[in-house]
């Protein structure tokens, strides 16, 4: 059974705001639970497009299932709408969890190499200059994450150097470590991270790591 949008709509605006919100939060549950868990497989990106507009309505912009349509647009060539999509997690994430949170480093991170593959390497490069000042001061200048932020930001002044007509290939943005996100977590930042997802950087590995 389907119901139409307004009817949707107006339905909603007449509940009660706790129950409202209950709605909401179910309907977010259903849709993260439906999604497929490696969006780098194109055997799942059927599924993808067909929850990327409830999507869109019920999730969190900043959400772990955000983030795996993110990489769905990425991976499955909607390069300028994962650029697009990065750039609105990156916002959330920075003014909830903070602009040094590993969540949201891995935002910028996503949204950098989006960036660059939508052909942009000029905005890639900045981007990851950017980003690099702040993986030295919360991760230290050897970590894998920091290592991997300098090695993109050369690569895309190459890019602008030498191949301005066409993008670099595609590479993966890089998640962290299992357990990274634990490093950083403090009063207020746990119920936010349950809120947004197991979000990490990282670090020079070519993979999605299925969301739990």
């Amino acid at each position: 059974m389907s119901v139409h949008r307004l009817v949707q709509a107006v339905t909603a605006d007449q509940m009660p705001g706790d129950l409202a919100q209950a709605w909401r939060q179910a309907a977010a549950a259903l849709i993260e639970a439906a999604l497929p868990g490696d969006p780098q497989q194109p055997t799942s990106w059927p599924v993808f497009a067909a929850l990327l507009p409830h999507a869109q309505a019920a999730l969190d912009p900043a959400s772990g299932g955000m983030e795996d349509i993110v990489s769905y647009l990425g991976y499955s060539g909607a390069y300028v709408a994962a650029r697009g999509f990065s750039q609105t997690m990156l916002d959330e994430r920075a003014q909830v969890l903070g602009p040094e949170h590993p969540a949201t480093l891995t935002a910028h991170a996503d949204l950098a190499a989006w960036t660059g593959q939508a052909g942009d390497p000029a905005a890639a490069r900045d981007q990851y200059a950017a980003l690099i000042p702040l993986c030295e001061r919360v991760l230290g200048p050897e970590h894998p994450a920091t290592l991997t932020a300098r090695a993109e930001k050369n690569r895309w002044a190459r890019s602008c150097r030498h191949t301005r007509d066409s993008p670099a290939p595609v590479s993966m943005p890089h998640r962290a470590p299992p357990g990274l996100g634990q490093e950083a977590r403090g009063q207020g930042a746990e119920r936010a991270e349950r809120r947004h997802g197991e979000t990490r950087l990282e670090c020079g590995q070519q993979r999605h790591q299925r969301r739990r």
